[in-house]
């Protein structure tokens, strides 16, 4: 019997020795498996289980919020016309608007603060002039016409005057001031460096009260743009207003920080 399982045993390596030596990718394995094998019994080099390192960190929230002083104020004026006869309508609208925006460059805006938001041309059934108590509600066809046009003024102290000015052309409707500030004079870096001191200072509460050390910045995550919202009620609003308040704008930056920890 013991002779039986020797056979086997043999023939059973025989068979693993012909099958490592026919196939080239095994049979580099099992001398590579051999090699490691070899190395680590003469203590040339240890194996054992992998470890993978946790990178200990702390993410944190920062947040800037500063009150700025509007600096921008924009107007809307729209000039609306009426007419049977359709080509009077658009021809009239054409010679307002472009006497408005020829004011209004005179006042000293340039041409890239003024633009056009709107022109819009339908056909209506308005009361008719004809009316009396026998026909009260008879309506005739007209046309009616409006352009609208958006302007904004850099210099707050000239409000007053500006509004004055469109408030002076007939059928004209104005809205405004708004104001705000000017977007491309905030100062990003300013909110950044704030908001990244804010997420830093929570950071060190959190790590100084469990005997942690705070080690450098891993990464810096924008949460969404700076954030502008108005901070104050504007008084005067609307055409023929003579005192008016700026007031400011509250604007915001927020970020998250990874820190490392040590």
């Amino acid at each position: 019997m013991p002779n039986k399982k020797i056979k086997k045993v043999k023939l059973g390596l025989k068979k693993l020795i012909d099958y490592v030596k026919n196939d080239h990718v095994i049979r580099s394995t099992f001398y590579i498996l051999m090699v490691f094998s070899l190395l680590s019994w003469f203590g040339i080099i240890k194996i054992g289980p992998v470890k993978l390192s946790e990178e200990k960190h702390i993410t944190m929230i920062g947040n800037y919020v500063s009150i700025e002083p509007n600096q921008v104020a924009t107007f809307t004026a729209t000039i609306t016309e009426i007419n049977k006869d359709k080509n009077v309508v658009v021809e009239t609208l054409v010679k307002k608007s472009t006497n408005l925006t020829d004011e209004i460059k005179k006042f000293g805006i340039d041409q890239i603060n003024i633009k056009t938001i709107n022109n819009v041309l339908y056909q209506s059934d308005e009361p008719s002039p004809l009316s009396n108590t026998k026909n009260p509600n008879l309506t005739e066809k007209l046309w009616r016409g409006s352009v609208g046009i958006e302007i904004k003024l850099d210099d707050i102290s000239k409000v007053a005057a500006f509004n004055a000015l469109l408030s002076g052309f007939e059928n004209t409707e104005v809205f405004g001031p708004n104001y705000n500030v000017d977007e491309q004079k905030i100062d990003e870096a300013r909110l950044l460096s704030n908001a990244l001191e804010d997420a830093k200072n929570k950071a060190l509460f959190i790590t100084k009260n469990n005997n942690l050390k705070l080690g450098k910045i891993l990464n810096i995550e924008e949460i969404g743009n700076s954030n502008i919202f108005p901070y104050s009620d504007i008084l005067g609003m609307g055409g023929g207003g003579e005192e008016f308040s700026p007031g400011s704008t509250k604007i915001s930056k927020t970020i998250k920080v990874k820190f490392e920890l040590k």
